[in-house]
């Protein structure tokens, strides 16, 4: 009865630590994300070619600020170009990330490409 008792107050304990258990990125470790104008799914205000933090809008935008809030990443959000400039300083620079890319035979190995819940 006791042996019962202890494992089940383990178990307890066990799936309680599970779940207050998360991965986290030290807080001067930002990631800063980068896009370009492609309305309605990132854009500037009143049709701007460059925004930063809460003027990123867009579709796109607002899914990777769901998905960083939800995950407790801190991150910086940017939009402007050429997209050329963009995608070497992500090659180039750590902690530097793309969002709205299409995946395309050029770039497949070149980037780790995610996709929303309940795409293919």
């Amino acid at each position: 009865m006791a042996r019962s008792r202890t494992a089940r107050a383990l178990f307890a304990l066990l799936v309680s630590a599970a779940f207050s258990v998360r991965a986290e990125l030290p807080a001067s470790y930002p990631i800063t994300l980068q896009t370009d104008s492609f309305p309605p799914f990132n854009m500037g205000p009143n049709s701007k070619g460059f925004a930063r933090g809460d003027d990123v809008q867009g579709i796109a935008a607002d899914t990777v600020r769901d998905f960083f809030r939800r995950a407790g990443v801190s991150y910086n959000l940017t939009l402007r170009g050429p997209w050329s400039r963009l995608y070497e300083q992500t090659q180039q620079q750590p902690a530097h990330g793309l969002f709205s890319v299409a995946r395309t035979p050029q770039n497949a190995g070149q980037f780790k490409m995610g996709r929303a819940a309940g795409t293919p």
